[in-house]
């Protein structure tokens, strides 16, 4: 019982026990308290956007939003029937914009793939993609009913070392993009 009494009075390290034990958490937590707290605006114009990836033809329950942006592997092999269905899932759903970028999964979205696994660019154009924007090494500015405006860039690329499409070597991927973007998928 004395040793728990004495674990629990034990007396509590000073300010210079502190700084020898950790000196720069100690630093650290000193010039972190000095600081003084940046009050948040309040949110003005506030655009709720859900963004998702990898269902691979699954159909999972998405909350609701301003915008939806699908990033990549809608599909399990990327067929036109697998991408048709993804596309009709995503345009049934009730966000007022709809993004989808490719992922290394959808074969038919790939131009470099249409010999080699059987597509053609004719399937890819029948394709019916509603009212969703694709993006593909591209940009969008979308304006929101609340007046606000926001730009979105969409690259399938990944970096060469990644098993399936859309290869790049990782370097040609950020020259991609241009400056001053919100949103890069």
């Amino acid at each position: 019982m004395t040793s728990l009494h004495s674990l629990l009075n034990r007396q509590r390290p000073g300010p210079w026990q502190k700084f020898q034990a950790q000196p720069c958490v100690f630093l650290a937590q000193v010039l972190y308290n000095w600081r003084k707290p940046i009050p948040a605006l309040p949110l003005t114009k506030p655009i709720a956007i859900v963004c998702i990836s990898d269902t691979h033809n699954t159909q999972p329950d998405i909350p609701d939003g301003d915008i939806l942006i699908h990033a990549g592997d809608l599909t399990q092999s990327g067929s036109f029937q697998e991408l048709q269905a993804a596309l009709s899932w995503l345009n049934a759903l009730s966000h007022p914009t709809k993004i989808v970028i490719a992922g290394n999964h959808e074969l038919l979205l790939d131009s470099a793939c249409e010999n080699s696994f059987g597509f053609a660019a004719s399937e890819r154009a029948q394709l019916d993609w509603g009212d969703i924007i694709y993006l593909e090494n591209s940009e969008v500015t979308i304006t929101h009913s609340n007046g606000r405006q926001i730009r979105v860039y969409g690259s399938p690329y990944s970096p060469a070392m990644v098993i399936g499409l859309f290869n790049i070597h990782a370097t040609k991927i950020y020259g991609l993009a241009q400056s001053q973007m919100e949103l890069m998928y």
